[in-house]
Order: C-alpha cells, then structure tokens, then sequence
C-alpha cells in the first residue's frame, strides 16, 4: 500500500507558502528581506493609556513568540504606534516637523504613502551593516554601493567574503511607524487591530495593495468575515523571517523560509 496524503499536503502548504511570500514580502533591499536585529522598543501614542499598553504590548508578545527581541519597559522606542484623526494631516505635520523622517522611503513610496487612504499605513526605517555587524566605512562616491545611490561617502565593505548563498552585508530594520487613522479602523476588534500592528511593525510587509493573504491577518480590512488574530500562516511566517542567517541571499531566504513555514505548520518545527 502507497500512502501520498501526507508528502502531497506538505507540497501543497510549501507551495501556499511561497504565494503569501509573494503577496506579503516588498521588494528586497540589499538583496535581502529586512528584519530586526535589535530588540525592538513599541509605544502608542495619542490614544487612552489602555488602549496603549495592549498595543504595545502586543508587538512586544509577538516578537518574542517568533524570536525576535523585546527590549525593557524603559527602552528608547522605535516602533511608534500613532493614532490619528485624520492619517493625511498627521504626516503633514509629521513631514513639517521632521522632515528627514521619510528618507528611507523611494519617491514613488512617499507618494503612496501620503495619496493612500487606507486605514492603516506604514513605513520602515533600516540600516546596512557588515555581516559581523560592524559599521560600514565611507569613501569617494566613485566606489559605489551595491544597494545605495551615489553619493559623497557611499558605505562600502573591505575584509569580507561573500558566496551565492550569503551577503557580505546585514540588512536591519531600525524603526517603524504605524499610522492609524481612526475614523477609517473604527468598527474593527481592538484586539484584531493590534495583531495586525505588530505583524506590519516586525515586518517589512508590502503597503498599498489589494491582493492580500486570504489566511491572514493582513486581510483585516478586506476578508468576510474579518480575521480575529494573527492566522497559523501569519505566525510561520515570522518565525521563519527570524530564523536562518541575517546575511542571507534574498532569493534563497524565501526559499528557506517557504519550507520553514510548512514545517512550523505541519508541526515538523523541531
């Protein structure tokens, strides 16, 4: 007797795997898909001090569910969690008062961002170190930068090596700010609301379309009926994010995590 159920139903989740991937992962930067590689500091602000904390502490409850760091309670934030009356206005007046806070965005994804007018946007500030970690040096813009525009002290490595397999670099995420608008989230579940922030805080996940995950909580604002919190799919994914080398090849890092994420919801996850 030939029993295929189970090698199929496998095949099958690596290949649902890799279309969310698709449908969630922007493209890359340095050639790889950013993570935290510092504990991550969350704060809610214009908003009841309850409502706060469970956001906040709900980042801070996801990311050490995937393996990912949460920082102490008297951290230096680096998530912001903004709610605002009016999402327009409020990155008006953020751009107005620091106006360096969108450099990390390419000029189609500021435009986006401010034409949007989705519920909930986002954007992600990060930073590009030697694979051990260390700073890269500046020299002459005639060097150059895979990764980086030119400029008068374009970042460049010396001493390292690098394969098909790995970079010579770490790509990290450094920030994230979430801007809620609330008269457009009225109406969904707090709790809800708050898994979708820290998914979209821990990743980079992609702003601006329509064709979301159907198994995710990323549909919050799409699906009949709306999802109650992060889906198994959602959970997999972050772990396998944070899983494997931070230096790793772009391509062959959604590779990798495609099968991670099928082990995790198989149960294969050792």
């Amino acid at each position: 007797m030939i029993v295929t159920g189970q090698r199929d139903q496998a095949e099958q989740l690596r290949a649902r795997g890799a279309a969310y991937l698709r449908k969630t992962l922007p493209t890359t930067v340095g050639g790889q898909n950013a993570r935290w590689n510092e504990p991550v500091c969350p704060v809610a602000v214009n908003v009841r001090a309850a409502t706060a904390k469970l956001f906040a502490d709900r980042v801070r409850e996801t990311a050490m569910a995937i393996g990912a760091e949460a920082a102490k309670p008297d951290c230096r934030p680096n998530i912001a969690i903004v709610f605002a009356a009016d999402a327009g206005a409020a990155l008006r007046e953020i751009g107005r008062r620091q106006p360096t806070t969108f450099d990390a965005l390419t000029g189609p994804e500021r435009r986006a961002l401010f034409a949007s007018k989705a519920p909930v946007r986002w954007w992600h500030h990060n930073r590009i170190t030697g694979a051990d970690g260390r700073e890269l040096s500046g020299v002459s813009a005639a060097l150059g930068f895979a990764g980086f525009g030119a400029g008068a002290n374009a970042p460049v490595l010396s001493g390292t090596r690098t394969t098909r397999l790995d970079a010579p670099t770490v790509v990290g995420i450094t920030g994230a700010v979430v801007l809620i608008d609330v008269p457009l989230a009225s109406g969904q579940d707090l709790s809800a609301l708050a898994d979708y922030v820290a998914m979209i805080a821990l990743s980079r996940v992609r702003a601006n379309v329509a064709d979301r995950p159907d198994d995710s909580i990323l549909s919050l604002f799409e699906a009949d009926p709306r999802p109650a919190a992060l889906s198994d799919f959602d959970t997999a994914f972050l772990r396998a994010l944070y899983s494997g080398p931070p230096n790793q090849n772009g391509l062959l890092q959604r590779s990798m995590m495609a099968g991670a994420m099928r082990d995790t919801i198989t149960g294969a996850e050792k």
